[in-house]
């Protein structure tokens, strides 16, 4: 699978580096403090981007694509309306879950906005309904891109709830496509 954006390549992370970049994006402490599950080692992120890559023509799929600038690996983003111990879902295949996560030293230049973007205009040519996102509560960056997207706060999940062990307060945004 692959997506285009004005500057970027969206692709299937299948090439040799590939998953030691991802790795060094998701445990680079900026990123990692941000993210909805457990810091990963090196084969955890090789496992996770196998499990995340079951796209086909049936309703229920997981899809992890990387953010190629200029042939750099400089974020991820994915989609899935599988769930799993860590991920949420729906019973509904059309309510599908977000995430994206970008090296810090390649933030504040668009890329995740492009990303995003792109993505919904797939999940939204794929019949989606509902495209929700989960982000920590003092995620300000995140929750600004989403807002710029038109995605609204559905849902407040104080600390008690946080499922990392970091005892942080989250919020879920959605977006409606029908």
């Amino acid at each position: 699978m692959e997506l285009r954006t004005r500057r970027l390549v969206l692709r299937t992370p299948d090439r040799p580096g590939d998953v030691e970049a991802l790795f060094g994006i998701l445990s680079h402490a900026a990123v990692r403090d941000s993210l909805a599950h457990v810091p990963m080692d090196i084969e955890a992120t090789r496992q996770r981007i196998a499990s995340m890559s079951r796209l086909s023509d049936d309703e229920r799929f997981k899809v992890l694509l990387v953010f190629d600038f200029d042939g750099e690996v400089v974020g991820e983003i994915r989609a899935w309306n599988i769930g799993d111990e860590i991920q949420a879902t729906s019973a509904d295949p059309r309510e599908v879950w977000i995430g994206y996560a970008l090296h810090p030293d390649r933030q504040g230049h668009g890329f995740a906005i492009e990303a995003v973007e792109a993505l919904v205009g797939w999940l939204r040519q794929r019949g989606t309904a509902t495209v929700f996102a989960n982000l920590r509560e003092d995620n300000a960056a995140s929750k600004r891109l989403l807002d710029r997207l038109g995605f609204t706060v559905v849902l407040y999940m104080p600390p008690e709830m946080d499922r990392t062990g970091r005892n942080q307060a989250s919020i879920r945004m959605a977006l409606s496509l029908s």
